[in-house]
């Protein structure tokens, strides 16, 4: 295994996260004896297991809410532009009120089930990835700010990160709707949080301050991750579009990473 690579391991993955954390705090002071302690995460298929802002929308769909998108609409256009696909799911909300959006987030989190069918298909209900979870609350316990960026819909987004993760609604980031009277229009706020717009939505917040910490799943990812102070860490959470190597060579050779792969622990081969 090649320097600066790290393994995560059936169950001692959060030991190695751990592991991780500490060596990276002793490069950073020894670069460096005043850094700001960042992590940022993306949420879909990384913190959780599944994807909210689908799953949200696929229960309002069975709820026969009147929105502007199908189920089949949106699988066509995620398959062309994904970025578009994501804001289309949110301005397809529009006169919603911000209190139905939050309690079809919240029932949707409450299904025991496991899923969600809609035209043939079943949508996972989003749960924590155990592994990111602890890490996430070893964070805090450090004094560590998290962030989440997401391109599901901000008010989805942000009881996730209050209801799942203990994180302000403050620090949670996704695509946001123009909201007056409690009811959402079909403006979304920008920068929009997808592909360079979550760098944009990051810089509006931090300023020149580069998280130590960076968590993506992605290609569309990517440009967040690389804002990693170059002494930190990068995880990479594993995913059927893209390779541990081909997410490897967005980073210089001494960058460090962990691979946390979405289902099983494996070893990452460079």
């Amino acid at each position: 295994m090649t320097a600066g690579i790290m393994a995560v391991e059936n169950q001692v993955a959060p030991a190695e996260l751990a592991r991780a954390l500490d060596q990276m705090e002793v490069r950073i002071s020894q670069y460096n004896s005043v850094f700001q302690k960042i992590a940022v995460f993306d949420l879909d298929n990384t913190l959780l297991i599944g994807d909210i802002g689908e799953a949200v929308f696929a229960n309002m769909l069975l709820r026969e809410y009147s929105l502007g998108l199908t189920w089949h609409e949106y699988r066509l256009l995620l398959a062309h532009d994904k970025p578009d696909a994501y804001a289309r799911v949110v301005t397809a909300m529009k006169g919603m009120s911000r209190l139905t959006v939050e309690e079809v987030t919240l029932s949707t989190l409450r299904k025991h089930s496991g899923e969600i069918r809609i035209d043939g298909e079943l949508i996972p209900v989003p749960r924590p990835h155990p592994v990111l979870r602890e890490f996430i609350r070893l964070l805090q316990w450090r004094g560590y700010r998290t962030l989440i960026v997401s391109a599901s819909n901000q008010i989805s987004v942000r009881i996730v990160a209050r209801e799942l993760f203990g994180i302000p609604e403050d620090d949670a980031f996704g695509i946001a709707p123009v909201v007056i009277d409690d009811v959402l229009t079909g403006t979304l706020v920008t920068p929009m949080p997808v592909w360079s717009g979550k760098v944009d939505v990051l810089r509006n917040l931090l300023g020149s301050a580069a998280p130590v910490i960076t968590a993506g799943d992605s290609p569309l990812d990517w440009p967040m991750m690389r804002m990693c102070h170059e002494k930190g860490f990068s995880i990479w959470v594993g995913h059927d579009e893209t390779t541990p190597g081909s997410f490897r060579g967005q980073f210089s050779k001494s960058h460090s990473m962990v691979f946390v792969p979405q289902t099983s622990f494996l070893p990452l081969q460079q």
